[in-house]
């Protein structure tokens, strides 16, 4: 006999305990063990055609007053399928069981209530199910739903889907705080069917085009702001849908809206299946306002010309439908039935960042170069919704460069920027990256799309692996965008980056210099550039060459240079990244000094601090004798620049007197030579520097200019200028470049 107080529970009842599913047969050997806990009991087996569904009664604990009304015994029917591919679902039978509580999972109208004991996947939980835990958390569930505890104050107000395999897609407007915002009409761009689940992807519109999905066509509905917990049943009609949402007109609405789409006859629009889209403003309590939003969406089985016949405003004649003189109110869509969609909203820059754990940076960034670290870095950091990207590269993809680039195969023959753009701005509800095809080195002096991309920016990230393109970017682009440089070394294990402090105290060209000095300073560091792995060819042309370069290091240092780059702070940065054969990774810092800059003979000389800081430091330690050396550095003639970035002591061989110094050369080729190896053949012998005795100045003696004079033939061969300092009483150093007469003195104080 029936119990009215309850719900029946699904199935049959059974003898014994023979289940199909083991979780259901260890459930009721639990409850009918001595083990069993006191508030729980058995009360019976069931199985139907797919389920078995075990029976019994749970005593919570509930407080005198309870917030929600829970039973001091609740009758439960857990649900197992016999393949258990769903998690086991407890159903409250008690038929006034409180549907206000939260945790509760979408319902058939007058079923029982369906209660969402966890939020982890259950292919995740099943691996350490135990019917004790599984009991032990559904009396817990109870009793915080007795003290409504069971929603944190700062938890969102969503509910949970449960038993609809379909989902839905839907514009980010519809989830923002501005209903004004909201479109009428959905247009469904892509729908596909997996394991009896269908899967819809819309976009904001009407329909019509090429590139839209014919089989849907949405409608949006904005409900009043509601409690949050207003639906609480699955609506199986339109009817029913509209009875949930009483004091609203959304039959009227939804009258309308089809009536608009009636007109569209070149799209067809009536052949297609309707879905309904209701958004609805939630409230904590009825005092506070909106603080979220929640949407649910619904399909018809029926095409749309059926459900504006179901809903009384046309009739169908011949195929088409014929308007009624006045709306039909007697029929409200009892017969166009709906089933459930679950509802995700598109991705946005701000949710996109929230599941990578980021800020959210809306800052203009431009990445220079889309190669093998160019284009996964980037992309790494466009998939979190960092910035705003323009993205310039001059290369198109060929085939060698797909084992170890973002794109691929079927990108072959294609624009670099062009088509990583074209996928980012896929993945967005709005575009995220411009393209920008061309070589930055080939537009100076024009005013160009690259200009206007550089000049705009906020932060110029050079991932060329080109030292005349880090160059351009530091010193020729008028931009107040500060700079950063991240290339791999050619094997790929090594990753560096250069960033300018937020102020560019320090420039990009600066600090390459830096890093070459590290370089020359660090010995853990002294076969970094040597290349090891073979040259390449991948094609005719004698530039047609490549490196062994494995996407594994690709991919982990793509990783850490994005990662090193949105994690950048406001000062500067010269950091290496180091692989080892045992799949390590460790972290090497360099100093970054500052650096003096002067103009001389049409030079402009920036020397690093630490080269001065050594000149003082060597000429006090040889009082009151002269002393001297080497400085070793970088010329770069196109723009008359030479950096002078370290000193190489007197060689043993020297001569030092308290009037006099001569260079020795024992050792000194070799040096020179082990420097420009560690430094990849970038940094060379710059010039001479000397001390002055105590009581002098920094001016040229005879002997000084008989120096100069062989400095200057010296250098002419290569066509350089000579170069030569000399450290003085004061802590004064002079530089003269190209001449005696072109000269400039500086002060330590300086630095």
């Amino acid at each position: 006999m029936s119990d009215p107080d309850h719900y029946d529970a699904p199935g049959i009842p059974v003898e014994g305990n023979d289940s199909q599913n083991r979780k259901a047969e260890e459930l009721v050997a639990l409850l009918q063990s001595d083990e069993a806990s006191p508030h729980t009991h058995f009360v019976e087996a069931r199985r139907s055609d797919s389920n078995d569904i075990v029976v019994l009664d749970v005593e919570p604990e509930v407080p005198q007053n309870p917030v929600h009304d829970i039973r001091l015994v609740e009758r439960i029917a857990v649900v197992f399928d016999h393949e258990d591919r769903n998690t086991p679902e407890p159903l409250a039978l008690r038929r006034g069981f409180p549907k206000e509580t939260l945790h509760q999972n979408i319902i058939l109208e007058e079923t029982p209530r369906s209660l969402c004991l966890h939020e982890e996947p259950y292919q995740e939980r099943r691996l350490r199910w135990t019917a004790g835990r599984f009991v032990r958390r559904l009396r817990e569930w109870l009793s915080q739903a007795a003290r409504d505890e069971l929603h944190d104050e700062d938890q969102s107000l969503e509910r949970l889907f449960l038993g609809t395999p379909h989902r839905i897609v839907l514009p980010p407007t519809l989830y923002s705080g501005d209903s004004s915002e909201v479109p009428n009409f959905l247009t469904v761009v892509r729908s596909e069917e997996i394991d009896d689940g269908l899967t819809i992807v819309t976009q904001e519109g009407a329909p019509g085009g090429e590139e839209v999905d014919p089989q849907f066509v949405g409608v949006t509905y904005n409900a009043s702001p509601q409690t949050h917990g207003i639906i609480q049943a699955q609506p199986t009609s339109v009817a029913k849908l509209d009875q949930f949402l009483e004091g609203e007109d959304f039959l009227g609405v939804l009258r309308e809206r089809l009536k608009d789409l009636e007109g569209k006859e070149e799209d067809r629009p009536l052949d297609s299946q309707l879905i309904i889209t209701v958004r609805i403003p939630k409230l904590r309590e009825e005092s506070t306002s909106p603080e979220s939003t929640d949407v649910w969406a619904f399909a018809t089985k029926k095409e749309i010309s059926a459900v504006g016949e179901d809903i009384g405003i046309w009739e169908m004649k011949d195929g088409e439908p014929g308007g009624l003189i006045t709306t039909d109110d007697s029929v409200r869509g009892e017969d166009t039935k709906l089933f459930l969609l679950n509802p995700t909203q598109s991705l946005t820059k701000g949710r996109a960042a929230e599941l990578s754990g980021a800020k959210v940076s809306r800052s203009h960034h431009v990445a220079v170069g889309l190669g093998t670290l160019g284009s996964q870095v980037q992309t790494n950091l466009a998939k979190m919704g960092y910035g705003r990207w323009a993205l310039i590269d001059k290369d198109v993809l060929l085939p060698h460069n797909v084992p170890r680039h973002h794109l691929g195969g079927t990108f072959v023959g294609t624009a670099k920027s062009a088509s990583i753009a074209g996928l980012e701005n896929l993945s967005f509800e709005s575009p995220i990256a411009e393209p920008v095809v061309g070589d930055v080195l080939s537009a100076r002096g024009e005013e160009t799309d690259i200009d206007e991309a550089l000049r705009s920016a906020d932060h110029i990230l050079d991932m060329s692996a080109s030292v005349a393109v880090s160059r351009h970017l530091a010193l020729d682009i008028d931009s107040d965008a500060r700079r950063t440089s991240l290339f791999m070394i050619p094997d790929g294990r090594d990753l560096v980056l250069l960033a300018e402090p937020s102020d560019r105290s320090l420039r990009l060209d600066q600090l390459e210099m830096e890093y070459y000095r590290g370089l020359v300073e660090n010995e853990e560091l002294s076969e970094h550039l040597r290349m090891n792995g073979e040259r390449l060819r991948y094609g005719q042309s004698c530039r047609d060459v490549s490196s062994e370069l494995p996407q594994d290091l690709a991919a982990l240092h793509s990783g850490i240079g994005a990662r090193a780059y949105r994690s950048l702070e406001s000062d500067s940065s010269v950091r290496l990244w180091r692989t080892h054969q045992d799949m390590s990774v460790n972290s090497i810092s360099i100093s970054a000094r500052d650096h003096l800059e002067f103009d001389v003979g049409g030079w402009t000389i920036s020397v690093s601090a630490p080269v001065i800081e050594e000149m003082k430091t060597q000429r006090q330690e040889r009082l009151p004798s002269e002393t001297g050396g080497v400085l070793f550095g970088v010329f770069d003639t196109e723009r008359s620049r030479i950096y002078v970035i370290g000193t190489i002591p007197a060689p043993p061989d020297s001569e030092e007197w308290p009037d006099a110094y001569i260079r020795g050369v024992e050792g000194l080729q070799n040096r020179l030579e082990e420097i420009s190896g560690r430094t990849g053949g970038q940094v060379e012998y710059v010039g001479e520097w000397h001390s002055h005795p105590p009581g002098t100045d920094t001016g040229a003696s005879d002997d000084d200019e008989s120096l100069f004079d062989w400095l200057t033939r010296h250098r002419q061969k290569d066509g350089l200028p000579a170069v030569m300092a000399i450290q003085g009483t004061g802590d004064k150093t002079r530089w003269f470049v190209e001449s005696l007469s072109k000269n400039h003195e500086i002060s330590t104080s300086e630095i």
